[in-house]
């Protein structure tokens, strides 16, 4: 939905408050918020073990909670290497596997999964990079996404099953998805006042 915003009173707006403020070019708006951090993704296709095997792959104190009818995954997970530093990077890893609920997100014997670093990411160390070793911080930095589903997924520890591999970066948010300095969003979600117009830009996607 394409809103004039000089018509407008008020505002849903799924760009950034800074973007908005860039895209106005006047003086009228002005993002007086602190952006969050950026993060890391990763999108991966792999073959799903059977329901014996994926169930085995956990300890006892984990296993009663893989349903039965998800063949022995669940849908989501959440990695914590310290409750003590929960906002630092590399930290937290959240995981989601769609195709546990809906089949028809993977192909036959596949899940489909997507797994990031809730805004922790810092930009700056992304800036100026040359393709060589912005290739290079990605996969070492995109690690860590790697190991925490081969933790908690069965079967993703296997290479050889891993079918399809993307990992996004602050600059990949920036660039394709159109994000101030690849961030997630604001810290604020109350809905930001100008002189002319309220735009409601709510945390998250």
């Amino acid at each position: 939905m394409v809103v004039a915003f000089g018509q407008a009173r008020k505002v849903i707006s799924s760009i950034s408050l800074w973007d908005t403020e860039r895209l106005l070019g006047s003086t009228s708006f002005k993002a007086n918020a602190e952006s969050l951090p950026s993060f890391l993704h990763v999108h991966l296709a792999f073959r799903a073990l059977t329901p014996e095997a994926a169930s085995s792959f956990f300890p006892d104190t984990l296993r009663g909670s893989q349903p039965a009818e998800h063949d022995g995954y669940n849908c989501h997970y959440i990695v914590v290497d310290n409750w003590e530093r929960l906002t630092e990077p590399q930290n937290v890893v959240a995981i989601s596997i769609p195709s546990v609920l809906d089949p028809s997100l993977s192909r036959p014997g596949e899940h489909t999964l997507h797994a990031y670093t809730p805004a922790t990411e810092p930009y700056d160390i992304w800036k100026g990079l040359s393709r060589d070793a912005y290739r290079a911080k990605k996969a070492e930095r995109g690690q860590v996404l790697l190991d925490a589903i081969a933790r908690v997924v069965p079967g993703t520890a296997d290479s050889d099953s891993i079918r399809m591999r993307l990992i996004g970066t602050p600059l990949t948010h920036e660039r394709y998805l159109r994000r101030h300095r690849g961030t997630y969003w604001s810290k604020a979600a109350a809905p930001v006042e100008s002189n002319r117009l309220t735009i409601w830009s709510p945390i998250g996607w």
